[in-house]
């Protein structure tokens, strides 16, 4: 609005402005650039892939371990990583025409692990060559996490009185189990009920249990290859293993047992899309339960 002494001019320009913001309006031109360099046009080829599973800055002077597997090389400073694991989540497969998306998923395989904590691919073009060179430097996450919390309820009840619950958890995880990636999760948990109807029996219930899973970070289950290779989102392999002893004063004693096998499939609406729709579909065969009650006669006075 360019500034104006004229109190009709100044009303002609509130008027337009007040027009303006009600029906909005804009012009558009959309202008397509030819392309003059021929070279933003040129397919490249995947060409060596090398992998540093072990990049830490301490690593400058130690001496490395080389180990080529189906075209991968694995240079690594420790033997913490069988070398055999990393073809299975590389989809750069040398010859092969590049493609985004298989750089993409690569990335993204690796982050999902949670072996590593920081994964960087670098994609090396080769001087007056089609062929890109890939280089994947991999630093580890700490191997073990340990991790404990307590918890605490009260409850009150006019017919079995006060009641005060305990509870501790001890967790530990290792992330690279086996040397293979997987995710091996261990918890215990004690938990303990204080109070009730009799004040001289301080302990009124207790609970012990122990759970285990095995995550593989992908399809173990032999044949189905041509399965495990078309299939586009991420597959995980669980071995579980729980059981639990629930003693309650007066009433039972509770023994129960599980342990099962299943597959976790995860994949988005459509693959390296911006949206985060994602779907999840857990399969477990076969599941074992069982479960052993012994009944306890109350004897109040």
């Amino acid at each position: 609005m360019e500034p104006t002494l004229d109190p009709l001019e100044q009303l002609d320009q509130l008027q337009k402005l007040q027009q303006r913001k009600e029906n909005p309006t804009a012009d558009l031109d959309l202008r397509q650039k030819n392309i003059d360099d021929s070279i933003s046009l040129q397919k490249f080829y995947v060409g060596n892939v090398t992998v540093y599973p072990d990049t830490r800055m301490d690593t400058t002077n130690r001496k490395e371990l080389s180990t080529t597997i189906r075209n991968i090389t694995v240079i690594q400073h420790a033997n913490k990583f069988k070398p055999k694991l990393f073809p299975q989540y590389i989809y750069l497969n040398r010859g092969e025409l590049y493609r985004q998306s298989r750089y993409m998923r690569t990335l993204n395989r690796f982050n999902n692990l949670g072996t590593w904590r920081l994964v960087d691919i670098s994609q090396i073009p080769r001087e007056k060559s089609d062929t890109v060179d890939f280089i994947m430097r991999l630093t580890p996450a700490p191997k073990y996490n340990f991790t404990t919390n307590f918890e605490g309820s009260f409850s009150q009840s006019i017919i079995s009185g006060n009641f005060v619950g305990l509870g501790m958890n001890v967790g530990l995880q290792n992330r690279n189990f086996l040397r293979n990636a997987n995710l091996l999760n261990t918890n215990v948990r004690y938990g303990v009920e204080l109070g009730g109807i009799n004040s001289g029996e301080f302990i009124q219930t207790q609970q012990l249990s122990l759970s285990n899973s095995l995550i593989f970070p992908r399809y173990v289950f032999p044949g189905m290859k041509n399965f495990k290779e078309s299939f586009r989102g991420n597959i995980q392999s669980i071995l579980s293993l729980n059981a639990a002893n629930t003693e309650r004063r007066y009433l039972f004693n509770l023994t129960s047992f599980n342990t099962s096998w299943g597959y976790e499939f995860v994949w988005r609406a459509k693959e390296y899309a911006l949206t985060n729709r994602t779907f999840n579909l857990g399969v477990k065969i076969p599941n074992i339960e069982y479960s052993y009650i012994k009944k306890e006669i109350a004897c109040l006075h």
